[in-house]
């Protein structure tokens, strides 16, 4: 804005006939608007996933922290950090059961949404890897964007079957303790999208090609980055 001032200063001259100040008054509308579509761009935003085990969250949210600059949190990492456990370690728990009972998973919710506040805070914009099959979950997440005054959206990913049964056979090496007893409990699990949830949520379908840089380009434009 201080180009824009100075053209607003420079019109108090009195040798200048009124087309230069016509064209000064422009450039200062000009310089103004310019500041205001910086101030709109978002300094830092929110995003979490959404969908069942194996659909290709973790994948996908690794590849747009690195593309988009994004703090990575993991809901499988941090369940076994709440419980003293390395990312990779075996939990021996049961489905639905110890470090997967209903009030684990609640305090492991509780705890991203309290890290991501913080990182919010300090400017920085965050990823959240997580299922977030229920409306309270994504709410939670929604909740903390809106206390920080940043956009939110949400990421759903999807694959067939099949392939998501074939990854859960596959991986290996990984934090995720995912069965396909698992894939199958949570076809009931998983509460649908809201009218008002679809409203911020980018769909991906995570078995096409380059779908990491597909989803960032849609991120910076729905953003306006």
């Amino acid at each position: 804005m201080v180009r824009g001032k100075i053209a607003l200063f420079t019109m108090g001259n009195p040798g200048l006939s009124e087309d230069d100040k016509a064209k000064l008054m422009q450039s200062y509308r000009n310089y103004a608007q310019l500041a205001d579509d910086c101030e709109a761009i978002p300094n830092c935003y929110l995003l979490a996933t959404t969908g069942l085990s194996a659909s290709g969250k973790t994948c996908v949210s690794a590849a747009m922290a690195q593309k988009l600059d994004l703090i990575r949190l993991r809901s499988d990492v941090e369940r076994k950090r709440l419980h003293g456990l390395a990312p990779l370690a075996d939990s021996k728990s049961g489905l639905g059961t110890d470090l997967y009972s209903p009030e684990a998973t609640q305090k492991t919710y509780q705890s991203l949404a309290d890290h991501a506040s913080e990182l919010l805070a300090s400017g920085l914009s965050v990823i959240i890897d997580a299922a977030c099959l229920k409306h309270e979950e994504r709410a939670l997440f929604a909740g903390v964007a809106e206390d920080q005054g940043v956009p939110f959206l949400l990421v759903h990913c999807e694959a067939p079957e099949v392939l998501r049964r074939q990854w859960v056979r596959e991986r290996k090496g990984d934090a995720s303790e995912a069965t396909e007893e698992l894939l199958d409990a949570q076809q009931s699990w998983f509460e649908p999208l809201s009218a008002e949830e679809r409203s911020h949520t980018i769909h991906l379908h995570t078995d096409q090609e380059h779908v990491a840089e597909a989803v960032a380009d849609r991120i910076r434009r729905h953003l306006g980055l």
